[in-house]
């Protein structure tokens, strides 16, 4: 009997080996398609579409101040990091630097890309703050929280020692996922949690790819079609990656409560706090840096409010708390439409709804496993779990791009 047992679990973990080799080539695959349509297309209308009404040098005017904001947007090789683009805007447009050819800007712009602001040890520890504090506001209890943030060390340090070496970005996230989740599980056994669920997502949170989805949603908004595709392709690709490395830490889940904050003002504290190591993270300067608590507690907040007192269900509330979050970006930063899509990324961390996918995720993995003998109760349960934490991630999205958008609008009818 414990020779067969020992033998089905070795053709299981076979079968899990050679499906995510599987999947894995075949989204990276996807991915790179994606990849080439996208810069085909770019090529295609950048030239045409979005460099046409801007002069052969920079202005400092107004009048094309916004314009020169939607090329840096469309190019295809734009900054990364919320600092660099606030260091940007005061470098080309607060210095006195007129009559500069466009190929001259967009090289500065790029010498200044490669340049990090911060050192990577304090990236380290935002990153660690950012994932201990996630846990903290998802309901997770203190093993769990420190289960979180050692599994957020060893998947930076993971990260950053394969970025370097050039690995496949679907491949490396779904290594470090691996490594995240196991070791998550392992701490948190070790301290007795509770919480698994909201301790393995918040292992991964910061890994979740924020600005693919916020861009791809703005993209649309703005009639950007191919890019909108190719970032929601590159957004929905990684969050399969990620689940795919969480698989067997999932599969040694059984508590599967999702808590949702109850505590009057710890709870927000802990959203803000994830959402200013994550500005950190970020490199974000100045205002966005000031401002990011805030916009992480507001809408934490919010969506307790909405769910706990008013008894809204998570789709609704969740559309509500980024519609606030994004009308609170708009007016804060409306003269600068560089960052909005930073800010709107930074300001919705606590409103992902990470737990429930990862839910979502599990009983996909159950009915999997039980094949045949899945009931039907199980099998419609697991896929309205699943639609509805992709509504939510839907909502989030588009309502924190909504107000952001519309000031994009207005200040381009104005100048």
């Amino acid at each position: 009997m414990t020779e067969s047992h020992q033998s089905d679990g070795d053709k299981i973990l076979d079968i899990y080996l050679q499906l995510s080799v599987l999947l894995t080539s075949i989204g990276a695959t996807a991915y790179e398609v994606t990849i080439c349509l996208s810069k085909l297309s770019s090529v295609i209308t950048f030239p045409l579409v979005h460099l046409s009404p801007l002069p052969n040098t920079i202005s400092l005017s107004l009048k094309y101040k916004s314009k020169f904001y939607t090329a840096i947007a469309r190019f295809e090789q734009q900054p990364t990091n919320a600092g660099l683009l606030t260091h940007i805007e005061k470098k080309f447009f607060t210095v006195q630097k007129t009559n500069q050819p466009l190929s001259t800007v967009f090289q500065q712009i790029m010498q200044l890309s490669q340049q990090p602001l911060r050192p990577w040890l304090c990236a380290l520890a935002a990153c660690i703050i950012q994932c201990f504090a996630t846990c903290r506001f998802f309901g997770g209890d203190w093993a769990a929280s420190f289960g979180t943030a050692g599994a957020a060390f060893i998947s930076f340090i993971t990260f950053r020692y394969f970025e370097k070496n050039k690995l496949n970005l679907l491949l490396l996230d779904s290594v470090v996922a691996f490594l995240s989740g196991i070791v998550a599980i392992l701490i948190g056994s070790a301290l007795l949690s509770q919480t698994p669920l909201a301790m393995l997502f918040a292992s991964i949170i910061w890994l979740v790819p924020g600005m693919a989805m916020m861009n791809s949603f703005s993209d649309l908004f703005h009639g950007f079609i191919s890019s909108a595709l190719h970032n929601f392709a590159k957004a929905w690709m990684i969050i399969f990656s990620l689940l795919l490395g969480l698989i067997p830490a999932l599969m040694q889940v059984t508590n599967l409560t999702v808590a949702l904050a109850i505590s009057p003002w710890q709870d927000w504290f802990w959203a803000g706090l994830a959402s200013l190591a994550c500005a950190y993270r970020f490199e974000a300067i100045g205002k966005l840096l000031l401002s990011s608590f805030f916009l992480g507690a507001i809408g934490h907040g919010l969506r307790a409010v909405w769910i706990l007192q008013l008894g809204y269900d998570p789709v609704t509330a969740t559309f509500i708390a980024a519609l606030g979050v994004g009308i609170a970006i708009a007016i804060i930063f409306w003269h600068n439409p560089l960052i909005l899509a930073y800010a709107a990324t930074i300001g919705i961390i606590p409103l992902v709804p990470g737990a429930a996918l990862l839910r979502a995720f599990h009983d996909l993995l159950h009915i999997a496993q039980q094949g045949t003998y899945a009931t039907s109760l199980e099998i419609t349960q697991g896929i309205s779990i699943s639609l509805q934490a992709i509504t939510e991630v839907i909502a989030l999205a588009v309502g924190s791009i909504l107000p952001t958008t519309f000031f994009r609008w207005l200040i381009r009818f104005k100048y």
